[in-house]
């Protein structure tokens, strides 16, 4: 087991705390995140909220939440689907298996709904 000081704790500004009971839920840069483990093949990391400690993945609130594939594997796949190649095709030229890339497709739909719902105000109704 490692200790806590070898843990890469660089660059936590960019997380938020992922508890919405927690006073900075979603607040980025206050400083009141740490890192307090890694788990995982990939050595992802448990953040921890110094305000309501609660503990969360780095992934947590992203599409690769609870998805075993690389990082560098799920970009390529995604960036392939974003220029309109076909599932059977980013298959082919990522080397991923078709039910990961139809999983991660449909996971990036549903989240790109989520991000325009909270993001985009909606426009008031036409009388």
């Amino acid at each position: 087991m490692r200790s806590n000081s070898t843990y890469k704790t660089d660059d936590l500004s960019i997380f938020c705390c992922q508890n919405p009971d927690c006073p900075d839920f979603g607040k980025r840069g206050l400083n009141n995140l740490t890192v307090c483990g890694i788990y995982g093949a990939y050595d992802y990391r448990l953040i921890r909220c110094r305000t309501c400690k609660s503990r969360f993945s780095e992934r947590k609130g992203s599409v690769l939440y609870n998805s075993k594939i690389d990082s560098e594997i799920a970009v390529s796949v995604l960036e392939h689907l974003a220029e309109g190649c076909g599932i059977r095709k980013t298959s082919r030229l990522t080397n991923a298996s078709l039910g990961t890339v139809a999983r991660l497709s449909k996971m990036s739909g549903e989240h790109a709904k989520k991000a325009h719902d909270v993001l985009v105000p909606f426009s008031p109704s036409d009388k």
